[in-house]
């Protein structure tokens, strides 16, 4: 903005000192001449307040270009988020019902073995996934937990943006 004013000052001054410096050099004023002198006066004026509307409406216009710009990009940014985190969270789930059924095949093949050790094996395996499972779901329920907050901090985020509530910027 400050550009924009000393920019409108300076026009105002250049465009008016030749007027000015016309009327000193000649020195013979005249009704006609000062007629004249402020019709070229009004019309300089005039044209500097043209100028100035110009250059107002063009960077309002600019302003709102760049703010509809940072908008798109940051409700394109949160959208890529809430997908990640989806993409995300369907990973954790099909990698935990993986371990459960890879531990659970791994039981069921130690209790078809029918000697003593495979028995203690079976029940040692059956113990761990039995573990395991508790700590996965344990873990799971976290991370869904986890990944539910951050969708729905990401969905205000976007939303903030989408409806103009956001005044983050």
């Amino acid at each position: 903005m400050k550009k924009v004013a000393l920019t409108l000052i300076t026009t105002i001054g250049l465009s008016v000192s030749p007027v000015f410096a016309n009327e000193v050099l000649t020195n013979t004023t005249t009704q006609t001449d000062s007629y004249q002198t402020g019709k070229r006066l009004g019309q300089k004026v005039a044209q500097v307040q043209t100028d100035i509307k110009t250059t107002a409406a063009e960077v309002s216009k600019k302003l709102d270009k760049t703010s509809k710009d940072v908008e798109k990009d940051a409700s394109q940014a949160a959208d890529t988020l809430v997908n990640k985190s989806e993409n995300a969270k369907k990973i954790l789930d099909t990698k935990a019902n993986q371990a459960s059924q890879s531990l659970g095949q791994m039981a069921d093949d130690a209790e078809k073995d029918t000697s003593q050790a495979a028995t203690t094996i079976a029940n040692k395996a059956k113990a761990a996934q039995s573990k395991l499972v508790q700590q996965t779901d344990k873990s799971k329920q976290a991370l869904e937990k986890t990944v539910t907050n951050s969708q729905d901090k990401v969905q205000n985020f976007k939303q903030g943006f989408d409806d103009g509530s956001d005044n983050t910027f």
